[in-house]
């Protein structure tokens, strides 16, 4: 079924989500132009054209405009979509949470966003959801929000010696002039801090996508942690568009209900009203067995099949083009200058196409607000779950940065909030309140377990950058943990993985570090994978 041009999608946003707080405000920034409709079909009438056809031409005359719906509603419905990505949208969303971002808007591969940063931009209690409870639920609601911002402005004063202490003895030059430094250092800080954050903490971002991705919001926003909060979101888009091009979204699908679909059952009897199990926690982290990523699938042939691949694309034998030499053609910079490149031109090169044949699986474990910016290396394949199931009442699951770690009195602050936090989610629960909104008050430090799949490229791309010692502290403690595994089973390939740093050394290239005034101060390059070490 159709939306038609004036139905429940494209009237003001007025089903606001369950919230006190302001409404997500949604704007058009950049689009392609009030003729997106008729671009779009003048891209599909060109493929049975001698000649392009030109914009104007699908709409010159009242038949060619009647032409243009029908092709419209015929390709749309067909699965013809290829005609609806030419249109980008580029958005400014402000007043959106952390978690509608992870479960939807972040969660595939079809868009690009450039978001606030928790690590660098410190947080105020203003920046919070505040849904719409009974007043029992909601002062319960504030006083654990109070004890969450509290406990992060606690964390980031009683941190600041320690990341300081780490701080200087990676820059011992520095400490002369102390002061200057000192927004860094509080920057460290801030950066473990942010962990007890909720998950309401509210965000803002450009965010752009194609039109075919829009038709994709509008199909499935229903499938979502948050639902309520996503669809206005997703309906705020669609008008902005609309009142662009009112005829653009003619052929734009009814929202998928959650119930018509296979996990249903799975979810028990209402959206979001089956939580988690002590026993699948316990299961799912034995495997892990103190990793926070586990390889637990590969492509055995992998290094012979990399090989093969190469000598095809060049119409060699294996005699003109043996497996060792291969392999250094494809993964030394020495031999490849493109692997020294920050484009990162794998996927438009012959050699670095021939790298898709090697794919890896691994189980992971990362805290949400690890997940949240590891989700964004888009070419890798994650299977994340509904949060609501992973949430087990009365335990207390939660990943503990290393600063918070190296400081006992630190350590006990950041409990207590999450101890906090439980016992609220738990109230709002026993009094009926949806996981939707109770489950807004977990912190990021909330764990993410879920499995990531993808070809070696990819890897490769996402190992390169988070090897680097600036690097997010989970997601460079699980780079480090893949490659070493790696090497256990494909060394010829594990080798050739590395840092920015490393890679241009053996490229040749100055300086070594790419970053500039970011310098992490340590020589990666010199080190040995197993010798990576860092505190922040």
């Amino acid at each position: 079924m159709y939306w038609a041009k004036n139905a429940f999608c494209f009237k003001p946003a007025s089903v606001h989500p369950p919230y006190l707080s302001a409404p997500p405000r949604v704007r058009l920034i950049r689009s392609f132009g009030p003729k997106a409709l008729n671009n779009a079909i003048a891209a599909a009438r060109s493929c049975y054209s001698p000649q392009l056809v030109e914009e104007e031409e699908v709409a010159h005359s009242q038949a060619s405009l009647q032409q243009r719906d029908r092709l419209a509603q015929s390709t749309f419905r067909a699965g013809h979509h290829t005609l609806w990505q030419h249109a980008h949208f580029q958005f400014a969303i402000e007043n959106i949470s952390r978690q509608a971002l992870w479960c939807f808007f972040h969660a595939h591969p079809f868009y690009n966003s450039e978001q606030v940063s928790q690590r660098y931009v410190h947080i105020k209690p203003e920046n919070m959801i505040t849904p719409a409870l009974p007043p029992t639920c909601l002062n319960l609601w504030h006083q654990a929000v109070q004890t969450a911002m509290e406990g992060y402005s606690q964390l980031c004063t009683l941190l600041l010696p320690v990341a300081s202490e780490a701080f200087f003895r990676v820059f011992p030059a520095r400490k002369a002039k102390a002061p200057q430094w000192q927004g860094e250092i509080q920057k460290k800080a801030q950066e473990a801090a942010r962990y007890v954050l909720p998950l309401g903490t509210l965000a803002q971002l450009y965010h752009t996508v194609s039109a075919l991705t829009l038709h994709r919001y509008a199909r499935i926003c229903q499938h979502a942690d948050v639902p309520a909060e996503v669809a206005y979101v997703v309906q705020a888009m669609l008008q902005c568009v609309r009142a662009e091009d009112a005829e653009f979204f003619n052929t734009i699908e009814d929202p998928l209900p959650l119930d018509q679909t296979p996990e249903w059952p799975y979810l028990a009897s209402g959206p979001h009203a089956r939580l988690g199990t002590h026993a699948f926690l316990e299961a799912f982290d034995a495997e892990l067995d103190g990793l926070s990523s586990r390889l637990v699938g590969f492509s055995p042939q992998a290094p012979t099949l990399l090989a093969e691949a190469l000598r095809t694309t060049l119409g060699l034998c294996p005699t003109a083009l043996p497996n060792p030499e291969a392999w250094r053609l494809l993964l030394s910079p020495e031999k490849n200058p493109l692997l020294t490149q920050t484009l990162n031109l794998d996927s438009f090169s012959h050699l670095g196409r021939c790298l898709l044949h090697a794919h890896y699986s691994f189980k992971k474990k990362l805290s949400h607000a690890a997940d949240s910016q590891n989700q964004r290396h888009r070419t890798l394949g994650a299977s994340r779950p509904w949060l609501h199931t992973h949430f087990v009442p009365g335990h207390v699951d939660i990943i503990v940065p290393n600063l918070i770690k190296a400081l006992p009195q630190a350590e006990e602050a950041f409990y207590k909030v999450a101890n906090t936090l439980w016992h609220s989610i738990e109230a709002l629960l026993e009094a009926n309140i949806s996981p939707e909104t109770a489950l807004l008050l977990l912190p990021n430090a909330f764990p993410i377990r879920f499995v990531e799949s993808g070809a070696l490229p990819y890897f490769k791309h996402k190992w390169t950058q988070r090897l680097c010692y600036l690097a997010q502290e989970e997601i460079w403690q699980s780079s480090k943990e893949e490659v070493l595994q790696l090497g256990k089973i494909h060394p010829q390939l594990a080798q050739w993985m590395a840092p920015p740093c490393t890679l241009r050394k053996w490229g040749g290239l100055s300086p070594l570090c790419p970053e500039g005034a970011r310098f992490c101060g340590i020589h990666v390059w010199e080190l040995p994978l197993e010798a990576y070490k860092r505190q922040i």
